[in-house]
């Protein structure tokens, strides 16, 4: 049995030493504590140049692999990891078609699984993109704290926290969601699983001063004609998943 982690190169070493191996069984180091095994190789324990160079001294040459393209598989691998219905198993099985039919096959979807692969990291890739332009960010205290909520579908909270971090270097970023709070500084992003009450007491309080909502909200309403209202036109620039904590999601309801 070999255990991979859910990087590209890792899965793509387990599979070449599973081929290797007689098609031993391949599980993510998060099943290892669940399995009915209690021995396993870790993967990454491996150089992937070495493990490569055996592989093709018993299968054909990979071209692509060879060449350097990953970038586009990579990113794929790193965006469908965080769906909210991640399969290794998936992981697993467009990773091997990417070895044996080329990396093209699962970029242009022809298979089932390379598909719901695809399009699987697009939709966590489009909401990164979607939290970027709804969360509002309001001052907490200190000006130089910024806090937000959100309530995102996919595992992006430090995804997005990164990035908001780019946007404003001298900041530190909070951001709230109904399991996590997400913290980035100049040190980087970190996970509260449990904050305080004094701390989310004293967001909630900065949130609930926050004048330029109600100006929106004023602005919002006032630009409003029953007449053209078009609820398929707003769903398509404003998803209903998103309403319920959007200040012009409730507008919507």
């Amino acid at each position: 049995m070999y255990i991979a982690t859910s990087t590209l190169e890792s899965i793509l070493k387990a599979i070449m030493l599973s081929k290797l191996a007689d098609n031993a069984a391949i599980i993510h180091q998060k099943q290892q504590k669940n399995s009915l095994f209690q021995t396993g190789t870790k993967v990454d324990n491996y150089d992937f140049k070495t493990v490569y160079l055996k592989y093709i001294q018993e299968y054909k040459r990979i071209e692509w692999l060879e060449a350097g393209k990953i970038n586009a598989l990579q990113k794929s691998i790193f965006f469908y990891d965080r769906h909210q219905q991640v399969s290794f198993g998936l992981m697993v099985k467009v990773c091997k078609q990417a070895l044996e039919q080329g990396v093209g096959y699962v970029l242009s979807k022809v298979s089932n699984e390379a598909c719901k692969f695809r399009e699987q990291a697009s939709s966590v890739k489009k909401e990164l993109h979607r939290m970027h332009g709804f969360i509002r960010l309001t001052p907490c205290g200190d000006s130089r704290i910024m806090t937000g909520y959100a309530e995102p579908e996919h595992n992006i909270g430090d995804l997005i926290v990164a990035r908001f971090r780019k946007q404003y270097q001298d900041k530190v970023i909070i951001i709230n969601t109904p399991d996590n709070t997400y913290i980035g500084d100049e040190k980087g992003v970190y996970i509260s699983k449990v904050p305080s009450k004094d701390f989310s007491k004293l967001v909630e309080e900065e949130q609930s001063k926050d004048e330029f909502k109600e100006y929106w909200l004023t602005y919002y309403k006032s630009q409003f004609i029953e007449s053209r209202k078009n609820r398929r036109l707003a769903m398509q620039n404003l998803p209903q998943k998103y309403w319920s904590w959007l200040a012009e999601g409730q507008c919507m309801e």
